[in-house]
């Protein structure tokens, strides 16, 4: 289902997302299901195994606290931390398979899970980079902030703590600037093989100008997928109480929804390449090498951005010949 080159509206940017993801559907289950499954199964493993080694207290309901051992509370605690990485990071690279299926798909090109998933671990590094920068420019934003709201209650009383909160609340706007000008790095990675510095700041450049549509619309289609989750799991989780069909019906979720936010992206993301380079799928299929290449994204070096090209104009007439002189005609 190639993506119309023209600048999407609101609802066709939302119809274009779900239409990625009704035609690919088995494909995206797919990648999401390899991943995400595997690493939700050993989530709740580690969770059973927790619950069975420390006793409850039958007459309180909590964990017994004098019967837990030290080192087993810095054992769990460590394999939590070290699963959450993990489980991240699995994240992250199913979502980069999504949306490199979901990507080849609108330049008209078959998707294959198998393919999504290798190429997007060919990108890790990039991606966990840009992650992590992601994570601490918007984290560092909330903490300067928080670190002068307290400076600011103690040195000011309450006139302090009014400036305190004025601050924090331009500290979550800001933050909401910064997530929504960053939300379409993981696609530069993955179509023009942007490294981690170099994605976010063209995420920046794409959706410079554009920020509020770009909230409205990425805030809608998390209400969306935030329903579906609630009134489905909800209904779900209603009927069956017992902890494994909880767990299974989570990760059900997981793997229904997590391609529909990736494919929201990745529309967003080839919308505002439209509308700020006028692109079209043929001029996108060139930078990436994907019409010669078998839709492989990256198999050539990442180039800067295709700017139309105006055709030359044609060339003066030349002087006519001396008078005497043959014509080329005539020769």
């Amino acid at each position: 289902m190639a993506l119309e080159t023209r600048p999407l509206d609101f609802g066709d940017r939302l119809g274009a997302a779900f239409k990625l993801y009704g035609s690919n559907f088995k494909t995206l289950i797919a990648i999401v299901a390899v991943v995400i499954i595997p690493l939700q199964l050993l989530s709740a493993l580690v969770g059973w195994q927790f619950a069975r080694d420390f006793a409850v207290d039958p007459e309180t309901g909590f964990v017994d606290i004098d019967a837990i051992d030290g080192g087993d509370i810095v054992g769990f605690a460590a394999l939590a931390i070290v699963l959450g990485i993990i489980t991240a990071i699995g994240t992250l690279l199913a979502t980069a398979g999504v949306m490199k299926a979901v990507a080849d798909d609108a330049l008209g090109e078959e998707p294959n899970w198998q393919d999504s998933l290798r190429f997007a671990w060919s990108k890790i590094g990039s991606l966990i980079g840009g992650s992590i920068l992601y994570g601490l420019a918007l984290a560092g934003v909330l903490i300067l902030a928080v670190v002068v709201f307290v400076a600011f209650v103690a040195l000011f009383d309450a006139f302090g703590a009014l400036l305190g909160v004025i601050l924090l609340i331009a500290a979550m706007v800001f933050v909401v600037i910064l997530g929504v000008s960053w939300s379409v790095w993981v696609p530069a990675v993955i179509v023009e093989g942007k490294s981690a510095g170099e994605a976010l700041g063209r995420s920046n450049d794409l959706i410079k100008g554009r920020r509020w549509p770009a909230l409205g619309y990425l805030f809608v289609m998390g209400i969306l997928v935030g329903l579906i989750n609630g009134v489905v799991g909800g209904a779900l989780l209603g009927i069956f109480s017992d902890a494994l069909a909880q767990s299974v019906i989570n990760i059900a979720l997981t793997v229904l929804t997590t391609p529909i936010t990736a494919a929201a992206i990745v529309v967003l993301y080839f919308d505002q390449r439209v509308r700020n380079e006028g692109f079209t799928v043929d001029d996108l299929a060139a930078q990436i090498g994907a019409a010669g290449d078998g839709g492989a994204f990256g198999s050539l070096p990442p180039t800067e951005p295709l700017t139309r090209q105006t055709p030359p104009e044609d060339p003066p007439p030349e002087d006519p010949p001396p008078e005497g002189f043959p014509s080329p005609e005539g020769i």
